[in-house]
C-alpha cells in the first residue's frame, strides 16, 4: 500500500479533510503540468524567433512619448510608417540650440492625428507647419510633443513633465471627438495627479505583449484572423511607401457613405457629440475637458506661452452637411471663456476635400498626408492673423 494511502488512512483524519488535501494535490500537480508546457511552448517559440517586437511601438514609455532616437516602421495598422524620434523622444528632428536656435519655438500638443498616424515623419502636421512657417521667413521651431491615445489629461502631463523645460513661446493643442471618450467617469482629479514618472513600472498587458513570446504571437495571430486592417500592407504584398497612389483607396471619394459608415462604427463615442444635445455622462467629460484645459492653460499663461486651441472635426462634420455644429459650437464658448484662442479646422478641411479626399476612409479616418498639409496651413494662419509670429 503507497505512504498516500496510509496517510489517508491515518486514525483521526476524517475523509472531507483526505478529500480536501487529494482536491490540492492534484490542483497543485495541475498547475505544475500546466507551467512545464507553457514553459515549453515558450521555449520553442523563442527558438523561432518570438517575441519580435511585433507591438514595442504600440506603448507609450514612461516619458508619455517616443523611446529616445526610436526608429522604426510601425506595420500594425491599414498603413505602415516609419516612426523617428530624436534624442528627447519627440518625433521629429533634434531640437535646435546655441547659436542656431530658433527665435520662436512651438510645441504641438495632442494625440494620434498630432502624433501622425499612418504618415511618415515629414506628413505629420508638425512637420510640414515647421516647413510651412520657415518658408514664409518665420525662424521658428516646431516641436511634436503627442503621442497616439489618451486625451487632454496626457497632454497637460507632457507639457508638465517634459515640455516647459523647453521653454516653448506657443502651444497648439488639438482637440479630436475621441477625446471625450477617455474622461468618462473619471474626475479631473484623477486625470490630473497622475505624473509620467509613475509609468516606469511596465504595465502587466505591455510586458506579456512585448516580452513573453506566447502573448506576442498568440495575439498577432488572433489579430490576423480578425482584423482585415491589422498589417494591411504587410498582408498585401509588403509596404507601399515608395508608391505614388500609396493613399488611393476605392471608395475614398464616397464622402456621404464614409460618413455613414463612420457614424455607425462610432456611435457609441464620437457619434454622441454630433447630435442635437449631449447627453448627461458627455456633458460630465467636458466638464472634466474644461477643467484640465484650465489647468493647462494656467501652465501655460504662467510659463508665457500662448496657447492656441485646434478643433479637428469629426469626419462627419467635414462631409455630411446636415451634421449637427451644437458640440461645436458649445466647446468653442467655452474654450474662448477661458480666454484661449480657438481655430476651427472644420471649414478648412470641407474646402480642401474639394480638390480630393483628405483622410484615409473607408479604411481608416485619420488624415492622409494631404489633410495634414491642410491641417498645417490652418493652423498657420491663424497663428499669423493673430500675430504670434510678428518681429
Amino acid at each position: 500500500m503507497s505512504q498516500a494511502a496510509l496517510s489517508d488512512r491515518t486514525p483521526g483524519t476524517s475523509k472531507p479533510a483526505r478529500l480536501k488535501r487529494s482536491r490540492i494535490r492534484n490542483l497543485v500537480l495541475g498547475a505544475l503540468l500546466v507551467a512545464s508546457a507553457l514553459s515549453g511552448l515558450e521555449i520553442v517559440l523563442r527558438l523561432l524567433g518570438w517575441p519580435r517586437g511585433t507591438f514595442r511601438g504600440a506603448f507609450s514609455t514612461s516619458t508619455g512619448i517616443w523611446e529616445p532616437g526610436y526608429d522604426a516602421v510601425l506595420e500594425l495598422g491599414p498603413f505602415s510608417y516609419r516612426v523617428q524620434a530624436n534624442a528627447m523622444g519627440f518625433r521629429g528632428p533634434e531640437l535646435r540650440s546655441g547659436f542656431h536656435a530658433a527665435r520662436l519655438r512651438i510645441v504641438c500638443l495632442g494625440d494620434s492625428v498630432t502624433d501622425g498616424f499612418y504618415v511618415d515623419n515629414p506628413d505629420t502636421y508638425p512637420v510640414i507647419l515647421n516647413d510651412l512657417l520657415n518658408e514664409r521667413g518665420r525662424d521658428v521651431e516646431v516641436i511634436n510633443a503627442a503621442r497616439g491615445g489618451g486625451s487632454i489629461n496626457k497632454a497637460l502631463v507632457i507639457l508638465r513633465d517634459r515640455v516647459l523645460a523647453l521653454k516653448p513661446d506657443i502651444a497648439v493643442l488639438t482637440f479630436v471627438t475621441n477625446d471625450l471618450a477617455d474622461l468618462r467617469g473619471r474626475s479631473p482629479r484623477e486625470l490630473t495627479s497622475v505624473s509620467l514618472e509613475d509609468g516606469g513600472t511596465t504595465p502587466w498587458i505591455e510586458t506579456l505583449l512585448t516580452r513573453c513570446a506566447i502573448a506576442e504571437s498568440v495575439t498577432d495571430l488572433a489579430l490576423r484572423l480578425r482584423s482585415p486592417n491589422y498589417r494591411r500592407e504587410e498582408r498585401s504584398g509588403g509596404r507601399l511607401a515608395d508608391r505614388p497612389d500609396r493613399y488611393d483607396i476605392p471608395g475614398n471619394d464616397r464622402y456621404e457613405d464614409n460618413a455613414r459608415t463612420f457614424l455607425e462604427l462610432w456611435k457609441d463615442v464620437d457619434g454622441r457629440l454630433l447630435r442635437e444635445s449631449l447627453d448627461d455622462e458627455m456633458s460630465h467629460a467636458l466638464d472634466s475637458y474644461c477643467d484640465i484645459l484650465r489647468e493647462l492653460a494656467r501652465l501655460c499663461h504662467e510659463n508665457d506661452i500662448r496657447l492656441l486651441f485646434a478643433y479637428f472635426p469629426a469626419y462627419p462634420e467635414v462631409y455630411l452637411a446636415e451634421c449637427p455644429d451644437v458640440f461645436r459650437r458649445t466647446l468653442r464658448a467655452r474654450v474662448e471663456a477661458q480666454g484661449v484662442e480657438f481655430v476651427d479646422l472644420t471649414p478648412a478641411l470641407r474646402d480642401g476635400s474639394r480638390d480630393g479626399p483628405l483622410h484615409l476612409a473607408p479604411i481608416d479616418f485619420h488624415p492622409n498626408p494631404r489633410g495634414y498639409r491642410v491641417i498645417a496651413t490652418a493652423i498657420a494662419d491663424r497663428l499669423e492673423e493673430l500675430q504670434w509670429l510678428a518681429d
